[in-house]
């Protein structure tokens, strides 16, 4: 019987390429998978910045009534000076505390605490006037200003949600930081009929 002579360089060669063909399958998978990773990370970062926007912030000015602050939106407002020059009227309504020139224009000023049917308290400075945009000339007196801020009203306390004193009517919501802003329309509408047909004053320098 005749063995067969075992061809060692033939076997090698042949495990030489198995191995080569391992390899590269390996590889070509391994980039199949970063790809289709790299694939699946840009549809979630693009859905992410489809998302909307989790914040909607409004530029607000912000002032005290006694102890508790308040805001008004800078869209609902003209112009900030300080109460000076004011002339009362004789039977004037009630909450009305006279007339004074805007920079040229003159209007009516109003206490706002009493609209909000705040407690009244002796004012130790004159205070500042909000004069509101409106078809008529019209400010509101507070004690003090403290500045612009933004505020992120899908965050606000609906006024339905919030307890107090202030009418319900005339408060849109409270911030975390307690912060009443006010729902300037309405308080405008409770005193509208009352106000006399004053010319426009400027808008804000």
């Amino acid at each position: 019987m005749r063995t067969g002579r075992i061809d060692w360089g033939e076997i090698r060669h042949t495990l030489a390429e198995a191995e080569q063909a391992i390899s590269t399958a390996l590889v070509s998978d391994d980039r199949r998978t970063e790809d289709l990773l790299r694939r699946r990370a840009e549809s979630l970062a693009a859905r992410r910045s489809a998302l909307p926007t989790t914040t909607e912030t409004q530029s607000v000015m912000v002032f005290s009534l006694g102890k508790e602050r308040y805001a008004v939106g800078l869209s609902h407002l003209r112009q900030v000076v300080l109460l000076s020059g004011l002339t009362p009227l004789p039977g004037a309504s009630e909450g009305m505390l006279g007339v004074m020139n805007f920079r040229g224009a003159v209007g009516t000023v109003w206490d706002l605490a009493r609209f909000l049917e705040l407690p009244q308290g002796e004012a130790s400075a004159p205070g500042h006037v909000l004069v509101i945009r409106a078809d008529h000339e019209v400010g509101f007196r507070v004690d003090c200003v403290e500045g612009r801020m933004e505020i992120d009203t899908r965050k606000l306390i609906l006024a339905c949600e919030t307890e107090g004193a202030l009418p319900m009517r005339f408060l849109k919501g409270l911030t975390a930081d307690k912060i009443h802003l006010l729902d300037v329309e309405a308080v405008l509408g409770s005193i509208q009929p009352k106000t006399g047909g004053a010319p426009m004053a400027r808008g804000i320098e």
